[in-house]
């Protein structure tokens, strides 16, 4: 179980860009990957997106389709073939009222 926001994924960027299967093995990889980098280990947000606009991006809800600030993410840590869910605030806390009416 893991919090995710533009906080955790700036956090995670530069492990999050290496560990992507390689779309464009150019320059454009390269240099980004450099870019996050140098920012050190504790880059914000906006340093993040400065560098790589779309590394920042928030998964949408699993439940219900909003796009939202930030998700909780449940089950297998994330990759092609894994079982991941992505839930809002809202839907959490629908799926805590199933449980304890």
């Amino acid at each position: 179980m893991k919090l995710i926001n533009r906080h955790t994924l700036a956090a995670e960027a530069y492990e999050r860009l290496l560990s992507d299967s390689p779309i464009d093995s150019g320059n454009w990889r390269q240099n980004t990957e450099r870019a996050l980098k140098d920012l050190g280990p504790n880059p914000t947000p906006e340093q993040v997106e400065a560098v790589w606009p779309t590394g920042l991006l928030v998964p949408e809800c699993t439940e219900c389709g909003q796009n939202v600030s930030e998700v909780v993410q449940l089950g297998e840590p994330p990759d092609w073939e894994s079982r991941t869910v992505y839930l809002c605030a809202k839907c959490l806390l629908g799926a805590m009222c199933l449980i304890n009416p």
